[in-house]
């Protein structure tokens, strides 16, 4: 944000909001069309210094950051015969915005009504003749030539199958060694087993070049509850080791923990405790995990093309050709195999998937 936006922003006066998601909305018109909008309101984003996650013919959404490098908003706005709605929404935890989402609306305004103000007729309609040709994709021009496909090994879902297996069990004994000794953080080993599991999961699928997440999915649910079974089964063990005097069965003894309840520091939270705990693994490690593999196996769908080839199948998309017309233009450029090109349309797919993870 330069110095000038800065003293904008500072000058705009705060509303506050408080809510479980406080926000704020506003609307106000335009002589701009609905492509000069689109085109300038983009010039204004960047000059504010925003970015960009989405946007058609009539929406635009941006996210700010932070100097952490954090998401602190999202900014939605649409635009409706010359009336422009935007919505400013925290994305932190805070209940209070402090008057911040007020100031993203108010500001895009000010910016927006300053360049409108300030460019020529002429240039506003070279604005939108340039954003129509970049979205178009009129620049492009096709190669003589692409990267030959590599070659891959047959989709085996063993691999990330047998790992997250040991993984999961790795986890659950190191939970269980954790909690035996009272050193457990409710909430931070949650997730830390959720981004294990996840992680492991997205390295595997790249060894085993496994990418259907229906299959992967249920892989994932499964290590999680693995995760939480072995470590009750591990905690067991671990006080019989330490009472062999004690003679108790696995079922008896799990009775009697949730009888005891969850004690933090000096507090018996009781089985309520015990059961906000146990809760707290199975949603945080599903959770984390879910987020951690559906961006790996985005990354490694995206991987798997060349750049060149993938542009080149875009650019097909756009100008409208059907998936077997862009097959029929692939093969051309030695891209013939079945498996090939279906990893293309993959590369393609997830493309707007990493797109809508970046909205959400």
């Amino acid at each position: 944000m330069t110095s000038e936006i800065q003293k904008l922003e500072d000058s705009i006066k705060k509303v506050h909001r408080v809510a479980f998601t406080p926000k704020f909305k506003d609307s106000f018109h335009t002589k701009l069309s609905k492509a000069a909008f689109i085109a300038i309101a983009l010039k204004a984003i960047e000059k504010i210094g925003w970015e960009v996650v989405y946007y058609d013919d009539s929406n635009i959404e941006a996210k700010r950051k932070n100097d952490w490098d954090k998401w602190t908003e999202s900014i939605a706005m649409s635009y409706d015969f010359g009336k422009v709605n935007i919505q400013s929404t925290s994305l932190g935890n805070e209940m209070w915005d402090f008057g911040r989402n007020s100031k993203r609306v108010k500001l895009f305004q000010l910016v927006l009504h300053n360049l409108e103000s300030e460019l020529s007729a002429e240039e506003i309609k070279g604005f939108a003749s340039e954003q129509k040709k970049a979205d178009e994709w009129d620049d492009y021009v096709i190669p003589e030539s692409l990267p030959a496909p590599s070659p891959r090994m047959k989709p085996n879902l063993y691999i990330p199958l047998i790992s997250n297996i040991g993984v999961s069990l790795i986890l659950g004994y190191i939970l269980a060694v954790s909690i035996s000794n009272g050193f457990y953080i409710i909430g931070l080993f949650d997730v830390g087993v959720g981004f294990i599991i996840g992680f492991i999961l997205s390295q595997t699928l790249k060894l085993g070049n496994y990418t259907d997440f229906k299959k992967l999915r249920p892989i994932l649910i499964a290590s999680v509850i693995l995760s939480f079974i072995s470590c009750q089964i591990f905690i067991y063990q671990l006080y019989i080791g330490k009472n062999s005097s004690v003679e108790i069965d696995f079922i008896t003894f799990m009775k009697l923990r949730f009888e005891s309840g969850l004690t933090i520091k000096s507090l018996n939270t009781g089985w309520i405790g015990l059961l906000i705990s146990w809760g707290f693994l199975l949603f945080f490690g599903y959770y984390i995990g879910l987020l951690k593999l559906v961006s790996g196996i985005i990354n490694y769908q995206l991987s798997r093309i060349p750049a060149e080839v993938l542009d080149f199948a875009v650019y097909l998309f756009i100008k409208e050709k059907s998936e077997d017309q862009v097959k029929t233009e692939l093969s051309k450029f030695g891209w013939s195999n079945h498996e090939d090109q279906n990893y293309v349309m993959e590369a393609v797919g997830a493309i707007g998937d990493a797109q809508e993870m970046r909205r959400s």
